[in-house]
C-alpha cells in the first residue's frame, strides 16, 4: 500500500471510476461527494478509504488532492468559499482541479484548469489555459 494520501473530491460518473482506479493501485483515499450515497457507496466498494469528515479539516493530512467538479464555480466554493478546504491545507500540497464540462467552462472563463496557492496560510485560485 502506497504511503501517499490522497485526497479525491467529486465521485460523480467521472469521478467515481478515476478515484477507483487509484484505489484498486493500491492508494489511501479520503473521499468527499455532495451526495453522501456516494461517498458510501464508494468506502464499501474500496474498504481501505474512508469518507472525509470534518470536510473543512480532513484534508489536512493529504498529500495530494485531486477534485473532479463539474465547473469552476463549483470548484472555487470547495477551495475557498464560506466552507472550503483552501485555508486548512498545508503549504506545498500538490492540487489538481479538474473541471467536467469542460467546454462550456472555458468558453466563458477562458481557462480550463484552476491551481491553488497556498501562501501565509491563505489560498487562492487561478485559472490557466
Amino acid at each position: 500500500m502506497s504511503t501517499l494520501i490522497v485526497g479525491w473530491i467529486g465521485l460523480g460518473n467521472a469521478g467515481f471510476p478515476m478515484a477507483a482506479n487509484l484505489a484498486k493501485a493500491d492508494y489511501s483515499l479520503l473521499v468527499h461527494d455532495v451526495d453522501p450515497d456516494r461517498e458510501i457507496k464508494f468506502v464499501v466498494e474500496y474498504p481501505k478509504c474512508r469518507v472525509a469528515i470534518p470536510r473543512e479539516e480532513a484534508f489536512k493530512a493529504c498529500d495530494v488532492i485531486i477534485t473532479m467538479l463539474p465547473n469552476g464555480k463549483t470548484v472555487q466554493d470547495v477551495l475557498i468559499g464560506d466552507h472550503g478546504i483552501g485555508r486548512s491545507l498545508r503549504a506545498g500540497i500538490y492540487m489538481s482541479a479538474q473541471i467536467t464540462r469542460v467546454a462550456d467552462h472555458v468558453q466563458r472563463h477562458r481557462c480550463h484548469r484552476y491551481e491553488l496557492i497556498l501562501a501565509n496560510g491563505h489560498a487562492g485560485t487561478w485559472c490557466r489555459a
